[in-house]
């Protein structure tokens, strides 16, 4: 997991031990005062009582706190207790938030600087099922790579499986996204998305911002195979086609898919063909 991660899970978790012990005080406040004010004393006088002094904005109201000893030595512990803890739990607040931000902000700035530095590089466009396939494909083979994606799920996703992978986190069929990703000077570019229309944008936007790159993109259906072909992609894969053309394989030639795969997945690169 990244370190981004790792710091915002910390946070969250004292986040909670934080409301936890808010509502605990406050529960011992009313329950306290409750019991200590006398028979007359309502819950709502309780409750009324145990907010007023765990904000600190001065005791008055209808538990009269002089009536007892008691009362007051609650009050006074209640006091110091209870403002320390949500004190304690501001801080915790602001910490989440200021650190959220400024962490994501040297993130961006990173992976902006990171981009600005990369050559022959590879743009995956939309990390979904088949994106993530590609995209571990490219680290483990250790190719540069930038990926870009509009879900926030799945840049999350993508920040903790792959933290050294800069993501812009953006609409990849806008030419100024590309142009951030670095297109003019990529190697290649593949769009993964399930949307042909999609596909067809970025192709065709890819094509003219780098007329030399090479583009691979995805097709849903098998009469847009032939549309991204004349947009300029230089190879379209049809999940569906080859999913069915693997499954006949596997009935029919399972030694050759065998082969195939261990090639594929050969972590020594001992079968690799490039």
């Amino acid at each position: 997991m990244s370190s981004r991660g790792t710091t915002l899970d910390d946070l969250r978790q004292r986040l909670a031990v934080a409301a936890g012990a808010v509502a605990t005080t406050f529960l011992i406040g009313v329950f306290g005062y409750h019991a200590l004010g006398g028979a007359g004393t309502t819950w709502i006088e309780a409750v009324y009582a145990t907010a007023t002094v765990l904000t600190t904005a001065g005791f008055s109201g209808p538990i009269d706190v002089s009536r007892s000893g008691g009362v007051m030595a609650f009050t006074v512990a209640l006091l110091f207790f209870g403002a320390s803890t949500v004190v304690y739990a501001i801080s915790v607040v602001t910490a989440f938030v200021v650190e959220g931000d400024l962490t994501q902000g040297f993130r961006r700035r990173r992976m902006r600087l990171a981009i600005k530095e990369m050559e022959e590089h590879y743009i995956v466009c939309g990390v979904g099922a088949t994106g993530i396939a590609v995209l571990r494909e490219l680290v483990k083979t250790e190719r540069p790579v930038v990926a870009i994606e509009h879900n926030e799920a799945r840049v999350k996703r993508i920040e903790e499986e792959f933290p050294d992978v800069p993501i812009l986190e953006a609409d990849f069929t806008d030419d100024q996204v590309l142009l951030q990703a670095g297109v003019a000077r990529a190697a290649g570019l593949v769009v993964c998305t399930t949307l042909d229309k999609d596909s067809l944008v970025t192709t065709v936007t890819a094509r003219q911002l780098a007329p030399g790159i090479r583009v691979i993109a995805r097709a849903g259906q098998e009469r847009s195979i032939a549309r991204l072909r004349q947009a300029g992609a230089d190879g379209v894969v049809s999940p569906a086609l080859i999913g069915g053309m693997r499954m006949a394989s596997e009935l029919v030639r399972p030694s050759v898919v065998s082969f195939l795969d261990m090639m594929l997945r050969d972590t020594n690169k001992n079968l690799r063909i490039e």
